[in-house]
């Protein structure tokens, strides 16, 4: 496991040295990758304009909640705004308390905050919970497990039993390109113009992506444009998480047993090398050189006349156990086989739906925090500012104060949350 580490040390730092000798821009390990490729791509998504403008605000209500729906009333329509204000709030349920829909009322809490402040607040919320566990695990003296934590591909997430799969990374580069194309899309709507696409890495490790729309136009267009933009990304993120959940569970549910099935047909089995004549096992048709692959329920609670259904390579096969309650076969345990490509690849389609499902979920919500490197930062400047703005406050200063002060709160909350890596007890 530690080389493991320092090999993915190495390639996420040197890499970045590499590429700024040969003229690529980098900051630190990180290196950008910039390109026009894609643009005549958006323009042609870009002419559905009415239909952009209703989907990036319905990520200004998955952001706010109450809030962005209040916002969104002196904007539009109280009939569009209600009708987007119930999607989130049927998403709100499934993404945070799915037994909800079945009268189980578990999680009311977090579902009531999620409504009412949107997904925003309800990280906030969550990590401030989460937060709170960690000092209070520490004063009693318990080691306390950390809040966040690094996902990457081919290796178990630091501090819990969950290993994420190599094929994750097909997830996180469809997560990366929805992320930003939405982005650019709904830039090219408001009529900001889209410089570049681009791809962030850390050393060889994609971890982001970005659309570079012209700053100067951005910061001077209408606010409710300029959410849009920013609301874009994580609604999109959202799309994909529940509509590649919507393809996992019934996927899962065919191709699962299946392969359930092979592995059992390829793990250790009882090869049948004599059987007895005239006993259970050769009344019932087993022959020299079948293959058990229930062993287990062979030769275990060994039950005078009961009847066993034997797992076997020609098909099950009923057997009647003898009155001391053995089927009269010998031979021996032969070692697990290789699975086929077959299997791997169904595999693999559903590992790729699953984490796709996970990780736009998860990205989604998180980049709606208002934290600077979020695209939620600005969004929540931009609300506060309308909201102040309603109160009487006009010059926007306490909405630019208010954001950085949560963001140093923020910047608080992750640090406590890494602390378990490094502090175990105090």
């Amino acid at each position: 496991m530690v080389w493991e580490w320092i090999a993915v040390l190495f390639l996420a730092t040197v890499p970045a040295w590499y590429f700024k000798k040969r003229g690529m821009e980098t900051q630190g390990p990180l290196v950008l990758w910039r390109t026009k490729k894609g643009l005549k791509l958006l323009d042609k998504f870009a002419k559905y304009r009415s239909f952009w403008a209703d989907f990036s605000d319905l990520g200004i209500i998955f952001c706010f909640g109450i809030f962005g729906a209040g916002y969104l009333l002196t904007k539009k329509n109280q009939a569009k705004v209600f009708f987007s204000y119930i999607l989130f709030a049927l998403a709100a349920v499934l993404a945070t308390s799915p037994t909800l829909l079945f009268g189980n009322l578990a999680n009311l809490d977090g579902i009531l905050v999620l409504l009412f402040g949107g997904f925003s607040i309800f990280v906030l919320y969550a990590l401030t919970g989460n937060t709170l566990t960690i000092i209070s695990n520490y004063l009693l003296g318990i080691v306390p497990l950390p809040g966040v934590a690094p996902i990457i591909p081919g290796l178990e997430v630091p501090g819990s039993p969950i290993f994420v799969p190599l094929s994750a990374v097909v997830s996180l580069v469809i997560l990366i390109i929805v992320h930003e194309f939405s982005h650019g899309i709904i830039a090219i709507t408001e009529k900001i113009r889209v410089k570049s696409l681009g791809l962030l890495t850390l050393g060889i490790f994609p971890i982001g992506a970005f659309t570079e729309p012209d700053e100067k136009q951005l910061n001077k267009i209408e606010m409710h444009k300029r959410m849009r933009v920013f609301s874009a990304g994580s609604m999109m993120n959202f799309v994909f998480a529940f509509a590649f959940l919507g393809l996992f569970i019934p996927v899962n549910a065919i191709i699962n047993p299946q392969l359930e099935a092979e592995v059992a047909t390829h793990s250790e089995y009882y090869l049948i090398r004599s059987v007895t004549p005239g006993s259970p096992a050769a009344l019932a048709g087993i022959v020299n050189g079948t293959k058990i692959y229930n062993a287990a329920t062979a030769f275990q609670n060994r039950v005078p006349g009961k009847t066993e259904i034997l797992n076997t390579d020609k098909g099950n096969i009923a057997v009647i156990r003898d009155s001391t309650g053995a089927i009269g076969v010998t031979g021996s345990f032969q070692n697990i086989t290789g699975l086929g490509l077959d299997f791997q690849l169904k595999e693999i389609g559903l590992e790729i739906l699953l984490w796709t499902a996970t990780l736009n979920f998860l990205i989604g919500a998180i980049n709606y925090l208002p934290f600077a490197i979020f695209d939620g930062a600005r969004m929540f400047e931009d609300m506060l500012t309308f909201y102040s703005t309603r109160l009487g406050l006009k010059d926007g200063k306490i909405a630019k104060k208010t954001t950085k002060f949560v963001g140093y709160y923020i910047l608080l909350l992750f640090v406590i949350n890494v602390l378990p890596y490094f502090v175990k007890t105090i």
